[in-house]
């Protein structure tokens, strides 16, 4: 009886293979092949190798970004460190740095050494409690009551706010910075107003973005803090805490002493030529809300 076993493709190409060459000398052809049989190990081993030094670079690559990570964790762990780098924060128009800076001449309730809401009330409240736009003006270095014919005519970029709370209570024109035009609404129900500005409950200010040249400089001390925010497609900035203490700087750096004031939560940002700021009680969805408004 006959058995057909199958045949392995491999082993039938050999075998077709064999009968195609001719080898006249046996043992000079199994030389010739042990030796490219062992330069293929050799290519193999140099593979291997080149790959685990890539892999090792790599690693070498990680090991090196997680030292730099924690090189920036513990430098941010320092206060002094961290002072530094908020003051890099900033948008044109207006920087934002962290640390000590200038003292408003209306301090902070010596009961208090880190604030969570306000600061020691000053003389924003008329002869009987009600709103004074000179006292407000004056107490928050907003220059003088202007109409808003006065306030668009000297600057054309300027937005009005068509807010649920109505038409500004009084309008302000400045020049600490340059241009610069306060909208102010009164302190009611809808609208808290701070213990370092009772009767105000709203402030909107725009004016010129000039660069380096002058800026409103925030200082954040205690409770305060910064956050960065998109506002209209551009970088802003959410000041929200305790309190914090803002001024003008003009032309040259010239820190404007009589401009420091106590300033609350606060929605800044800039954008064509402009820049914006809203301070208030107001929640940061709520401030951010608002600007929808301007038109």
């Amino acid at each position: 009886m006959t058995v057909d076993s199958p045949i392995d493709p491999l082993e039938r190409a050999l075998i077709d293979l064999a009968s195609r060459v001719d080898i006249t000398d046996v043992d000079a052809f199994a030389a010739a092949t042990m030796v490219r049989v062992q330069r293929g190990r050799d290519d193999e081993r140099r593979r291997r190798t080149f790959s685990l030094v890539r892999g090792t670079h790599a690693r070498q690559v990680l090991a090196i970004a997680a030292a730099i990570v924690l090189i920036v964790t513990a430098v941010l762990a320092v206060p002094r460190s961290r002072d530094a780098i908020a003051d890099l924060l900033g948008i044109d128009g207006l920087r934002i740095r962290s640390g000590e800076g200038p003292v408003p001449t209306s301090t902070v309730p010596a009961s208090s050494s880190a604030p969570s809401t306000a600061i020691a009330p000053t003389s924003t409240a008329g002869p009987v409690g009600g709103f004074d736009a000179a006292a407000v003006g004056r107490d928050l270095k907003l220059g003088s009551e202007v109409s808003l014919a006065s306030a668009r005519a000297a600057f054309p970029k300027l937005r009005e706010l068509n807010s649920p709370y109505g038409p500004p209570d009084a309008i302000y024109r400045g020049d600490q910075p340059s241009g610069l035009v306060s909208f102010v609404w009164r302190a009611g129900p809808a609208l808290v107003g701070s213990t370092s500005a009772p009767t105000v409950g709203l402030l909107v200010q725009q004016y010129p973005s000039s660069g380096d040249l002058s800026f409103f400089l925030k200082t954040l001390s205690g409770g305060s803090r910064a956050r960065e925010v998109v506002v209209e497609g551009a970088k802003g900035y959410w000041v929200d805490g305790a309190p914090h203490s803002i001024a003008y700087v003009g032309p040259g750096n010239s820190f404007i002493e009589d401009t420091v004031r106590w300033a609350t939560n606060a929605l800044v940002w800039s954008g064509n030529g402009v820049t914006y700021r809203i301070e208030s009680s107001l929640t940061q969805e709520e401030a951010t809300a608002l600007v929808k408004s301007l038109h």
